[in-house]
């Protein structure tokens, strides 16, 4: 099972996206604020250096943070003739009585496409 998001999913983000990626990443502590004063802001580096890769874990705490999630009953496993993986639900940030779906393969896939859509905005 996949248990972190990866280079190519992170790369998937607008510059936006990367940024709020960042900012929560240092807020939550997996990014060092030494390494952010340091590098990022003393010496120039990319501040896409040091996006983190969020595991499953990060991922549940970051849509419940949102208000997305407010318990597992909208993660499911699905196995069948229909489908065979993990199917997420969370609700709409923007449409509160509205849910969006997410069927993926992967859990880690499925948790991944709500949050791109949250740190896009």
């Amino acid at each position: 099972m996949k248990q972190n998001t990866t280079q190519k999913q992170v790369d998937e983000l607008s510059k936006k996206g990367k940024e709020v990626l960042f900012r929560y990443g240092v807020k939550k502590g997996f990014i060092s604020e030494s390494v952010v004063i340091d590098d990022v802001y003393e010496n120039g580096v990319s501040f896409e250096k040091y996006l983190p890769f969020l595991s499953i874990g990060q991922m549940i705490e970051f849509l419940y943070e949102k208000k997305t999630i407010n318990n597992f009953h909208t993660l499911s496993s699905c196995y069948g003739e229909k489908s065979d993986g993990w199917h997420v639900s969370v609700r709409d940030i923007f449409r509160k009585d509205e849910h969006m779906t997410y069927d993926e393969d992967e859990l880690c896939d499925a948790l991944w496409k709500p949050c791109k859509e949250i740190l896009e905005q």
